[in-house]
């Protein structure tokens, strides 16, 4: 059997699964999910049981289809909010007025480094626990991915006050993980200290700029990658403040009337 979770923000993707087992009652139950999500990310993943569990391979390499937002400015060691606030650039000026021809440019397949704090094992261990324990690898392994749609769905500003609220209150969410016993709150108390320090850095009435789009990626492609790619593209910084996957399927890919044109067959869906 398939169920079909929406995984909250501040959950771990087997946090949402355990959830799943208590509600449905399916403590003798085999249970495995499939299309992992980061901590702060939400949305869909599937939750396979009985015999569905043998074929979660075939589910992991769907393309899959997300909302996000981008948070221009700033940048953290994660990209995105979970992350030790590295940097601020408050007087880099951001061009916004060639932004549809940029989203054209990322259309396509291209190279991707796995993230530094992700689940990718790289030389017997992953990537989170090299970021923790010795520093993130420069060399870290690198795969392909195809971007075959990215739109732009809105452009807005926002204080720096309503940032600091919402950043802390999904802070709050955060529960804890089994990635190891030394950082199974996935370092939350540096992370809260990093922002505390940002926002009192700031200057009196500072926004940002927020990018609201959607995306349709095939397999495997971190949207927090994709998200600070962006921003350094634009000229700036950069992290993806949300992220939201909305379906599993497969993009059909045509040709017509000299245009490329991407449908999304969505066999899975919130």
């Amino acid at each position: 059997m398939i169920y079909k979770v929406y995984k909250k923000i501040g959950e771990t993707s087997l946090q949402a699964l355990e959830r799943l087992r208590a509600k449905e009652g399916l403590d003798k139950e085999k249970l495995t999910f499939a299309g992992r999500l980061d901590p702060m990310a939400e949305g869909l993943i599937l939750i396979l049981a009985g015999n569905e569990r043998f074929k979660k391979d075939k589910f992991n390499v769907m393309d899959k289809e997300y909302e996000f937002e981008l948070l221009l400015g700033l940048e953290s060691d994660s990209a995105d909010q979970l992350g030790i606030v590295s940097s601020y650039r408050p007087k880099t000026k951001i061009e916004l007025q060639n932004l549809d021809s940029v989203l054209q440019e990322f259309q396509g397949v291209h190279k991707w480094r796995y993230p530094c704090f992700s689940s990718k094992t790289h030389k017997g261990k992953s990537l989170f626990k090299w970021s923790i324990e010795e520093g993130c690898p420069k060399e870290r392994p690198e795969y392909q991915a195809e971007i075959y749609d990215l739109k732009l769905i809105s452009t807005r500003k926002i204080k720096a006050a309503d940032l600091q609220e919402r950043v802390f209150k999904n802070l709050r969410l955060l529960g804890r993980s089994s990635i190891t016993e030394s950082y199974n709150d996935f370092r939350k108390a540096e992370v809260k200290k990093s922002w505390n320090r940002f926002f009192k850095e700031l200057e009196s009435g500072q926004e940002f700029i927020l990018l609201r789009l959607s995306t349709k990626v095939s397999k495997s492609l971190y949207i927090r990658s994709l998200a600070q790619r962006l921003a350094v593209r634009l000229g700036t910084r950069g992290i993806a403040l949300s992220i939201k996957r909305r379906s599993f399927g497969k993009v059909y890919k045509i040709n017509l009337f000299g245009k490329k044109w991407h449908f999304y067959k969505k066999h899975y869906t919130i």
